[in-house]
């Protein structure tokens, strides 16, 4: 449900990311057509504002396609709506530039802009990130829950050696705070036990030393 969620957000921005790039070439159009004489003040509009770079050719007959990599589908579906009839193509190099031609009766429509104006990023990328993301987090906590685990396994298996009176000297604390507070606890504890066992051990043994003494 939440891939489902952040898969639709992503295609959601990238359908309005899309959608404000075409009015925009939509617009350019329109002014290069209705008011010709604002052509250039409008494209260096464009141009100072780091939006995009806009060139018409005119005559032009036949559409090329440019260098680089196919994206941006939303872009295709918007442009459709825009110029009835027209052809256009669009591509991206690796350095982000994306090329827009759009072939108009009269010329080519080029414009050149960063393609994250087009499209944040692209919803099957984010899917892969997301399940790999998932899978390293899920690997993460099984090795550190081993981890935990193993060395709360270790502490029960030498508190119930201590308890038959049994020596584990490769018996180390390990593990979280608390799992090695616990263990230089129960090592405080074996230590102590046996101190009072050597201290009546000695005692006894004395007072049978002097009982066996003739008076």
């Amino acid at each position: 449900m939440t891939l489902y969620f952040f898969t639709t957000h992503v295609q959601q921005v990238n359908s309005r990311l899309s959608r404000a790039v075409a009015d925009e070439l939509a617009f350019v159009n329109n002014e290069r057509l209705t008011n010709p004489q604002i052509w250039d003040e409008v494209t260096d509009g464009f141009r100072r504002s780091s939006l995009m770079d806009v060139t018409f050719t005119p005559g032009v007959k036949s559409l090329t396609k440019p260098d680089g990599e196919t994206c941006c589908d939303e872009l295709g579906d918007e442009l459709r709506t825009r110029f009835h009839g027209a052809s256009w193509t669009y591509r991206y190099r690796p350095d982000d530039l994306l090329t827009v031609r759009i072939l108009v009766p009269d010329g080519l429509l080029e414009a050149k802009m960063d393609r994250k104006r087009v499209i944040i990023i692209n919803a099957h990328i984010f899917i892969v990130w997301t399940v790999a993301f998932s899978i390293f987090l899920l690997v993460t906590s099984y090795l550190f829950l081993r981890n935990q685990v193993r060395s709360i396994l270790q502490l029960a298996w030498a508190a119930d050696a201590f308890g038959r009176g049994e020596d584990v000297p490769s018996f180390k604390p390990s593990g979280a705070i608390e799992v090695r507070k616990a263990a230089r606890s129960l090592i405080r504890m074996r230590n102590r036990i046996r101190r009072y066992a050597d201290q009546r051990t000695a005692m006894l043994a004395g007072v049978s030393h002097d009982l066996r003494t003739p008076l």
